[in-house]
């Protein structure tokens, strides 16, 4: 482990090589233009280590002309991987020709985009990692079209992904990598455990597979001035087929010491240590069901950094990982995918430290930042993003965030999981779906089901429903400090019949009262909460409807709730 841990680590998916210029805005590209978008807003922040994802990214761009991201095809200087620079079209979207000709144009200049970002981070005072995704699952998305409302306004997908132990070219719209064309005995395949989305992952069970990453990743090592490697098990949680994890779990721990071993020798010659770093499901438990021992890997002394998350989930279990951690003399990491919160109206400094706090709570030594150059880059050219969002952005998180001081006293607004995700698919949508259809598609994208939130959901007269609630303010340490807290719960809910309905809220089994809600269709009620209810950690809020009126039956759905806490 480094002699001091960093505080932040932000993630680059690569997509500011091609979301800040033209035809994705109105900017011309330069080679400079994309250093200053890449690393510029890092200046002066606690950011310690910049992570630049391997690979193509070409977000944002319609669903309808195939995904967002070129699975692995690579826009850096390669000999192991597809190079996305010398594609061949016709391309179904007019953005991966620009990009394509754009990296083509500065590979023969000598510009490769790691080396380039490499020497620039150092410059800025920057640790430089390359991160690579094991299992990107962006392509399975050419082939998902089996509803609109599950992955967007994609048709049906009449046909079976393979046939006769090939790919059906019926289904493909956009590219798949030669590698997988050319082998689908080495992928995942279908299964009804699994949506088609990882039906053309890689299953890692095939030592063609491992021995391909393997050397894409020790090909990176002498090629570039990086301070450590970061394995990507989040993008996606699956490496071996369901039913197969634990048969063979030991296959991956070994690749993951071939690995160590490489940045061991690179390190000798360069006389430096060389990290390793993983992103894995939390808890272990999570990340063994799909084959990652993680705690092997920790008793074998392979990792420095373990960073814990579940794909768009801010409620992390990550004690655990803390603890062994510690045991082991590795650094744990909360990772935090920002465009989760985005996608739900929120990016205030607020929000961020209530997501940060909970996880310095549990222990952690920093924050994993994930895709939040979407603060500055998710809106197109003529698109008009929020105030103080896009071009505009200042990263005012990074400069707080990386220190649990500099935001415990701070005002924070809670935002939880709700049962909407990176899935894409409309929260009503997947309410109405079985358990286990339900889990079916969150083992699909996030590689588990666990903790499944209970909002949004319908109330009627005489229901009840509890929810958990994690708060990292402390009343009694803001007492002692001086400090005066105050807390109020917002929740929002929508008439379901028209009636009248007495809502009765109870905190930590404490009543905090009744409202009556009638004449409108939806509600925002920010409602006090006492300082001296509140308990460092979770808290379970009991939400209870009855009709106010004997003719009408009552039903409400409750929408969301958030928790906002103020210091003076």
């Amino acid at each position: 482990m480094r002699e001091k841990p960093y505080r932040l680590i932000f993630n680059n998916d690569g997509g500011t090589l091609f979301r800040p210029f033209a035809p994705a805005s109105a900017a011309p590209f330069t080679t400079e233009g994309f250093i200053d978008a890449t690393l510029s807003y890092l200046e002066h922040t606690q950011v310690d280590a910049f992570s630049w994802t391997l690979g193509t990214d070409v977000w944002p761009m319609p669903d309808i002309q195939g995904a967002g991201r070129a699975t692995n095809f690579y826009s850096h200087r390669t000999d192991v991987g597809e190079r996305f620079y010398e594609l061949q079209g016709p391309f179904h979207a007019r953005s991966w020709k620009v990009m394509a000709d754009r990296v083509k144009a500065m590979i023969a200049k000598g510009d490769d985009p790691p080396r380039l970002l490499a020497a620039a981070a150092h410059q800025r005072g920057l640790d430089f990692l390359l991160s690579f995704r094991m299992n990107d699952a962006h392509d399975g998305r050419i082939v998902e079209r089996n509803r609109e409302s599950l992955f967007g306004a994609k048709p049906p997908l009449g046909h079976p992904v393979f046939e006769n132990g090939k790919f059906n070219e019926r289904n493909i719209r956009g590219h798949i990598c030669r590698m997988k064309l050319d082998h689908p005995e080495w992928l995942i395949g279908e299964h009804d455990a699994l949506t088609r989305v990882c039906a053309i992952a890689f299953d890692y069970a095939h030592q063609p597979v491992r021995d391909f990453r393997l050397a894409l990743i020790e090909e990176a090592i002498a090629q570039y001035d990086i301070d450590g490697v970061e394995l990507d098990f989040l993008r996606h949680p699956l490496v071996f087929k369901p039913g197969a994890e634990r048969t063979h779990a030991h296959l991956m721990t070994e690749f993951i010491g071939r690995v160590r071993n490489a940045l061991d020798r690179a390190g000798k010659e360069r006389g430096k240590n060389l990290c390793l770093a993983v992103r894995t499901l939390v808890p272990l438990a999570a990340a063994r069901r799909i084959g990652l021992d993680v705690d092997d890997w920790l008793e074998a002394g392979y990792i420095d950094q373990w960073i814990g998350g579940i794909v768009d989930r801010n409620r992390l279990e990550l004690r655990q990982a803390v603890d062994l951690g510690e045991r082991h003399n590795c650094a744990v990491y909360a990772s935090c995918k920002t465009d989760g919160i985005l996608g739900r109206g929120h990016y205030s400094p607020e929000a961020f430290r209530a997501i940060a706090a909970n996880h310095y709570r549990a222990g952690v030594q920093g924050i994993y930042v994930f895709n939040m150059t979407a603060y500055r880059y998710r809106w197109l050219a003529g698109q008009t993003p929020p105030a103080g969002l896009g071009t505009d952005y200042d990263f005012r998180p990074l400069r707080e965030i990386g220190s649990f001081d500099d935001i415990r006293y701070g005002d924070k607004h809670y935002i939880f999981d709700n049962k909407g995700s990176g899935h894409r698919t409309d929260i009503a949508t997947f309410a109405e779906w079985s358990g286990q259809m339900q889990d079916r598609l969150l083992i699909s994208e996030w590689g588990t089901a666990l903790d499944k939130p209970v909002l949004p959901a319908d109330l009627q007269q005489g229901e009840s429903i509890e929810t958990m609630l994690r708060i990292a303010d402390d009343p009694r340490e803001a007492e002692a400090a001086g400090l005066k807290m105050d807390a109020s719960l917002r929740l929002m809910a929508t008439d379901m019949t028209g009636g009248s309905h007495v809502l009765s809220i109870t905190w930590n089994g404490s009543g905090l009262g009744a409202q009556t809600l009638e004449g409108e269709r939806s509600y925002i009620i920010d409602w006090p909460i006492p300082s001296a209810a509140i308990t460092c950690g979770d808290n379970a809020l009991t939400l209870s409807v009855e009709s106010a009126e004997p003719d009408v039956l009552s039903e409400i759905r409750v929408d969301d709730v958030e928790v906002i806490v103020t210091y003076d």
